[in-house]
């Protein structure tokens, strides 16, 4: 039988854990050197050293700048549509009340839900999330940028629409909004669908609460979907 020989590299034992080596701060050498010699001017590789370590230091802090933001926007976005999510819409809801109550000026909520989203989810994963984005574009194609979309969960939909008058401006712009997601194609995977949705809207002022607010849209979208069986 051939015989195979391995070669091991051994290490010398060592007490203790490997230390690394130490960290070089170009500051406290540089101040290490100032106090050795107090009366002497700065030359020039010290200004080139400070700077270099400064622009460093700024590259740092705008790196980790850029990571909060991307970590800020993750935390309130939903990560399928990129809407504001559930967090971020009560909170939108709150500041719309506190205008309300602050001007005396009225907003709506509005929520729409997928027709038959189970029907898109039995055709795989990629297809709902294509209609899910779908419908993320064609709203935001039809909102003001006054006005807040969000996504709350699974085929549920909002969308605050800021300073309107009269619970007759929040439904038509209701029926607008379902009208272009049912006229525009949704391209999937391996399909072309048109989907539709149903649409929900109340109206609200100073004498509400955000619990009250999300009640009266669940309340309009119910009455919605039974006017619809």
């Amino acid at each position: 039988m051939d015989s195979l020989a391995l070669a091991v590299t051994r290490r010398a034992p060592h007490n203790g854990p490997m230390s690394k080596a130490p960290r070089i701060d170009p500051i406290r050498n540089l101040m290490t050197r100032r106090r050795a010699q107090p009366e002497a001017a700065y030359s020039a590789e010290e200004v080139d050293e400070l700077l270099n370590y400064y622009k460093q230091l700024q590259e740092k802090v705008a790196r980790q700048d850029e990571q909060i933001e991307s970590l800020q926007k993750s935390s309130r976005a939903d990560p399928v549509t990129g809407l504001a999510n559930r967090v971020t819409l009560q909170e939108e809801v709150e500041r719309s009340l506190a205008t309300a109550k602050r001007y005396g000026r009225s907003h709506a909520l509005l929520k729409l839900m997928v027709n038959d989203f189970e029907g898109y989810n039995a055709m795989g994963a990629e297809t709902a999330v294509a209609v899910l984005t779908h419908i993320s574009r064609v709203i935001r194609q039809g909102i003001r940028s006054t006005d807040i979309a969000a996504r709350s969960h699974g085929a549920e939909f909002y969308v605050i629409l800021n300073e309107l008058r009269a619970l007759d401006n929040a439904q038509m712009r209701a029926q607008e909004i379902a009208k272009a997601v049912a006229s525009t194609p949704c391209i999937t995977p391996g399909h072309t669908l048109y989907v539709g949705v149903t649409v929900g809207a109340c109206l609200f002022s100073m004498d509400d609460t955000a619990e009250s607010v999300f009640a009266n849209a669940n309340a309009a979208m119910e009455a919605a979907q039974t006017a619809l069986a």
